[in-house]
């Protein structure tokens, strides 16, 4: 296990970020917003820059605080990664998270 990225670490910047995950194999991601609240998930596949959705069903969302869940695929869609920027669509730029950690595992 491997951390990949840390806002303590490397800062607030979103290119920063994208270049430390990209092509590093699977991934934990865990957030933590300002309320405290910790939530992530699990990446099956490494983040690919791409203009369409990727990863399997092995995929995962979970909340860690204030309660511990974990939210498995419903598999009505392919809808499990998505990774790209420099480019308009619906996903990027939808929601501004805070990410203070992000470890790879390869």
């Amino acid at each position: 296990m491997q951390l990949l990225f840390t806002d303590t670490i490397h800062g607030m910047s979103w290119a920063r970020m994208s270049s430390q995950i990209q092509d590093q194999g699977p991934s934990l991601v865990i957030i933590e917003d300002e309320e405290g609240a910790r939530f992530g998930g699990w990446a099956s596949q490494s983040w690919s820059r791409q203009p369409g959705f990727y990863g399997d069903e092995t995929s995962f969302l979970m909340t860690l605080s204030p309660k511990l869940a974990a939210y498995q695929s419903s598999r009505l869609n392919n809808h499990f990664q998505y990774f790209n920027y420099s480019t308009k669509t619906l996903p990027n730029g939808l929601v501004r998270l805070f990410v203070p950690l992000l470890i790879g595992l390869n």
